[in-house]
């Protein structure tokens, strides 16, 4: 029994690569356009006010000028170099004018002092009372590899690899009709569970390993207590979190997410016994979330399938934190709906059987 789950497991490898390949490619497309120069100037720069700020630019800026005109390179390379620190300036500033955008937008809601600098959206004096309540500081934050950061994040597919993984290990099991041998024998149980941990720990480990490895390459966690403000983005959000908070939470609906689909992939494949239908059934059933989500994202962005644009949680156009908790208890019910409808289908085998006996 072991021997023939061991070829069958062999067999479909290619799916859990073809799965693992999925989500990573991008995130190799991606990474080498990550600028973290910025990431020098922004250790120096946390917790300093605007001026404070503008000065270490200045002075950042002007060493790197003064290194570059007394080094030995070609006309070409130096030229290349004066446009890149430009770029990296230009980047700054704007970053330092978002700095102090947001820090007027905050003193604005607990004084009604006045804006000056710029003209909030509607969902902002809606909020007014949550955004009163941001303490944390406001800092400089590369916001590229922000960018590039909610890119990987779109680019997650966690249903795509949930699909592939279970295809690699449950595959071949439903098409030889073995799930009887489980429901009798100790052993088939124990099989079971095994084959649930493995593919399910297989999820969550190349889940975290795309997450960990987004948050490490794009260095987005390189001031972490800074309020999430400080992200363009996010300027307008209401949420008084912190970047580290943002990306826990962040990590926490991805996660939901993954247990959705395995959950609601492996609950089919139990119910029809039959591997291709249930990846026909289960594609549909994203795709029809992408639907959904792209043509009514207001109405379904809660849906998990790990396909969502998590952001509309967070930038304040949707959402405020009271909302968020509804988000979070809907996807717990969901998973909670889908755990007792798997139970009572375990129920329902065992009053059968004492029926016929």
């Amino acid at each position: 029994m072991l021997k023939l789950y061991w070829i069958d497991f062999r067999k479909n490898i290619l799916f859990i690569i073809t799965g693992i390949l999925v989500i990573f490619l991008p995130k190799f497309i991606q990474f080498p356009h990550i600028s973290n120069d910025i990431n020098d100037v922004l250790f120096l720069c946390e917790g300093k006010s605007v001026n404070e700020v503008q000065t270490i630019i200045d002075e950042y800026i002007d060493e790197v000028l003064a290194e570059i005109k007394q080094s030995n390179l070609s006309y070409d390379e130096k030229t290349s170099r004066l446009n890149h620190i430009s770029f990296l300036y230009t980047r700054l500033t704007e970053s330092l004018n978002d700095k102090a955008t947001v820090e007027e937008l905050i003193e604005n809601a607990k004084t009604d002092c006045g804006l000056a600098l710029s003209l909030p959206p509607k969902y902002y004096y809606d909020n007014i009372d949550e955004y009163k309540n941001i303490s944390y500081p406001i800092n400089v934050v590369n916001d590229s590899s922000w960018k590039i950061f909610t890119t990987l994040q779109r680019q997650q597919l966690i249903s795509i690899t949930v699909l592939c993984i279970i295809a690699a290990i449950w595959g071949k099991f439903s098409e030889h009709h073995l799930y009887r041998y489980e429901q009798i024998s100790l052993l088939g149980k124990r099989l079971n569970r095994l084959r649930i941990i493995i593919s399910f720990g297989g999820c969550i480990a190349v889940w975290m390993l795309s997450y960990i490895t987004d948050i490490v390459a794009c260095k987005i966690a390189i001031i972490p207590d800074t309020a999430i403000q400080s992200v363009k983005d996010f300027m307008f959000s209401p949420l008084c979190i912190s970047v580290t908070e943002y990306l826990i939470i962040l990590g926490v609906l991805e996660l939901m997410g993954l247990i959705i689909a395995f959950s609601l992939f492996y609950h089919l494949n139990s119910v029809m016994r039959d591997i291709k239908k249930t990846l026909l059934i289960s594609t549909l059933v994203v795709l029809l979330s992408y639907i959904l989500k792209n043509g009514y994202g207001d109405v379904f962005s809660w849906i998990m399938f790990g396909i969502c644009d998590y952001n509309k949680f967070f930038d304040g156009s949707l959402y405020n934190s009271e909302r968020l908790i509804i988000v979070f208890s809907l996807n717990v019910l969901i998973i909670f709906l889908i755990v007792i409808t798997k139970k009572s289908e375990h129920f329902i085998i065992i009053a059968k059987k004492q029926i016929y006996k």
